[in-house]
């Protein structure tokens, strides 16, 4: 067993046969000459090698090359390798070697929410935690506030103080009310809705940096980890750090960061949206596991989705991970006679059809029974167990 760890902190513990789909240096660099911004930065920082005193067959390579680079060259797609491939390969001329792909924004279904998201995420940043009262000089938030459907009434003695009538039903319906947290049904509706809760968090508590990094700052780890996975749901990569909050030179106890580069709009206060690049440099489209450490063997489980690209996402991060073809790896390599069961005789077809791919060319198949029969004189039978004691057929 290894613990892998990646450059963002996040950590993922799996059996050396586990299986990753990763891009190694080379990948990556055949990636980046794809890119065309790459290309126009390039060309513009060297001369050209195809002028100059070359000959004219060089110089007709050298352009087919480039013409063949540009038009129709299929993008790498990564490798799928072991826990053990990566660990073996770990760094390559001091480089870490490996990255995994960011994982796309999470695909779910609209909710129906108590509090509209966005002024959830706002009160959750500057609101009082008993009642409806709201911080802040920023009248824009406060628009979308009411655009949402909350009046705002302003208070007459302090020009930072703001009420959202009808706010405080709902934030118990929510279960928030005096116990500030996203709930789970916001960590799960739909890519819109959660990221209206993130603008509110943002517009609030958030800060755009002049490099364009984005940052969010609480003393509330609830609120840290909520927000740290809302980013991730959104597929962007993010980092947690640790410090110390203090007021007028005095510690007032742990704080936390949440630091992201941002894809799209995080907040609505334009202001803060502004500052943020419209293009991301390639390291934070992956994550690069930068450590390895052999572990005491634990219990794990192998897991297989039904899903074309054979990838599900693991930890919190959100981090794609591959298929474990352990049983078929147990059953073409280490045991003469073999039965694979799934409930349904449906359930075999994804089976089947990766146990075709790792065994092309068996000496016998039977594709109605899902049987097969290796040249090495291994037998590998599949079969369904859909009633009790179908079980007994087998036996």
């Amino acid at each position: 067993s290894y613990r892998l760890t990646f450059d963002d902190g996040s950590e993922i513990e799996a059996c050396a046969d586990h299986l990753w789909l990763t891009y190694d240096i080379k990948e990556l660099a055949a990636l980046t000459r794809r890119d065309p911004d790459w290309k126009a930065r390039r060309r513009a920082a060297r001369p050209s090698r195809a002028k100059g005193n070359k000959s004219e067959a060089f110089r007709l390579s050298i352009s087919a090359r480039n013409s063949r680079d540009a038009v129709g060259a299929p993008l790498p797609s990564g490798s799928v390798r072991t826990t053990q491939e990566i660990v073996d390969t770990l760094r390559v001329r001091g480089r870490t070697n490996h990255a995994v792909p960011v994982a796309g924004s999470l695909d779910l279904p609209h909710a129906q929410l108590p509090v509209d998201p966005y002024v959830l995420g706002v009160w959750l940043g500057d609101g009082t935690k008993r009642s409806g009262g709201i911080t802040g000089i920023d009248l824009d938030i406060l628009d979308h506030v009411e655009a949402a459907g909350y009046p705002v009434t302003h208070s007459a003695r302090e020009a930072k103080r703001h009420y959202a009538t009808g706010l405080v039903p709902h934030l118990r319906a929510a279960g928030v009310f005096n116990d500030k947290h996203v709930p789970a049904s916001y960590l799960r509706a739909s890519s819109a809705q959660r990221r209206a809760l993130l603008q509110g968090l943002m517009d609030t508590d958030g800060h755009a940096a002049l490099d364009g990094a984005c940052e969010f700052d609480n003393t509330n780890r609830r609120l840290i980890d909520a927000v740290y996975e809302l980013v991730c749901s959104l597929g962007m990569k993010a980092s947690i750090t640790e410090g110390r909050a203090k007021l007028y030179g005095k510690d007032c106890g742990a704080k936390w960061r949440v630091k992201f580069m941002a894809q799209g709009e995080v907040f609505k206060l334009q202001r803060k949206q502004s500052r943020l690049k419209t293009t991301l440099r390639r390291t934070n489209r992956f994550r690069y596991i930068v450590k390895a450490e052999l572990i005491e063997p634990v219990p794990m489980r192998c897991i297989a989705v039904d899903s074309p690209s054979r990838l599900y996402l693991a930890g919190k991060s959100f981090i794609p991970t591959h298929n474990t073809d352990l049983l078929l790896g147990l059953a073409t390599t280490k045991h003469q006679r073999t039965v694979i069961f799934r409930s349904q005789s449906v359930d075999l077809v994804a089976l089947w059809e990766r146990l075709q791919e790792i065994i092309p060319n068996p000496a016998k198949s039977d594709s109605q029974r899902k049987s097969m029969r290796l040249k090495d004189g291994r037998m590998i039978e599949t079969g369904h167990l859909d009633v009790p004691g179908s079980e007994r057929g087998w036996m």
